[in-house]
């Protein structure tokens, strides 16, 4: 991912879900479009776990993206529909058992006039149980208004001015709240990303040395790499957090948090044509489980779940469209 999409994240990440919206069809279409469709798989595997009551944690995730079709009632518009699915696993069983899932469906609209406009709607449900209830559904709509053009390339400052509904946000659910990003490019190689409360650096020398920063309440990431985009290598650090709704909870506000820190090295090649892989192993410390109407108001004590060392495989694949066949 670009200095300049990692710019656009740090709102994004704050207003709305960070898990989400690094993967979202919007994200993805405004900073690395493709016109075929896409598969991504990855599998962050715990080798090894200390001081955690439930043992090793793993995750898997899948998506698949239709290729971009044009739309019949627009002039320059398109669409695509994605599917996604996150499978959170413990070794040992906790009060929801031994498993999280988060099924995911989307869609995204995309037309050009006097500027850019993208609306993505989606539904999903991160539970123990999903879709087992309203209550454990998330309805949701974004949207973004851009300057014509590959934001990537551009030399100019920008803004971006985005909207989003979620029926199920710890703030404010069911009221659509606006936010917006001031990009400032430099000819030196570094963009700075200023918005409502975040703050992104970034520094490009393509094709060596490439590094970011982004930070606001309970997140942060950064990342310095060397190498192309296609064949890179380097060290990250992170902060995150995925939340969860427990069909048996009594507060149909409430519900669980991962928090997780995380060291890690990399290393991204490409192992086909069209097939790019990346290899990461690092270390995820300061690990627990929050429960709360939201990350800053909990209402248990947190479940610590101490440290682990893990290895983390990620593809990426373009597949060949069936219309073109």
């Amino acid at each position: 991912m670009s200095g300049k999409s990692f710019a656009a994240l740090g709102l994004i990440w704050v207003l709305f879900s960070p898990a989400a919206w690094s993967q979202s069809l919007l994200f993805q279409e405004l900073y690395r479009s493709k016109t075929e469709p896409q598969f991504h798989a990855s599998h962050k595997h715990a080798t090894s776990a200390w001081n955690s009551p439930l043992g090793k944690h793993s995750t898997s995730e899948f998506s698949l993206t239709s290729q971009k079709l044009k739309c019949e009632f627009l002039k320059e518009c398109s669409y695509k529909v994605q599917a996604n699915y996150t499978l959170e696993n413990f070794e040992k069983q906790a009060s929801f058992g031994d498993q999280l899932e988060d099924p995911d469906f989307r869609g995204l609209l995309s037309w050009e006039g006097d500027h850019r406009y993208l609306m993505e709607f989606g539904v999903n449900s991160p539970s123990d149980q999903p879709f087992h209830s309203f209550d454990e559904t998330t309805i949701s709509f974004n949207a973004v208004w851009a300057p014509l053009g590959n934001l990537i390339r551009r030399k100019e400052n920008y803004w971006l001015f985005v909207a989003n509904y979620s029926s199920t946000r710890s703030f404010l659910p069911g009221i659509p709240l606006p936010g917006f990003v001031y990009v400032i490019p430099t000819e030196s190689g570094w963009t700075y990303s200023l918005g409502a409360p975040f703050l992104t650096v970034s520094y490009v020398n393509f094709p060596k040395w490439n590094f970011r920063v982004t930070g606001g309440p309970y997140f942060y990431s950064t990342q310095l790499s060397y190498g192309p985009p296609f064949f890179n290598g380097g060290i990250e650090s992170s902060w995150r957090q995925s939340s969860y709704f427990l069909y048996q909870r009594t507060n149909s506000d409430e519900r669980i948090y991962l928090d997780e820190k995380e060291l890690a090295a990399f290393l991204k090649a490409p192992v086909h044509r069209k097939v790019m892989a990346e290899l990461k192993v690092a270390y995820v410390y300061d690990q627990k489980l929050k429960t709360g109407e939201s990350y800053s108001r909990t209402t248990q004590t947190d479940l610590q779940l101490g440290q682990s060392a893990v290895i983390w495989l990620k593809i990426r694949a373009s597949l060949d469209s069936p219309v073109n066949r």
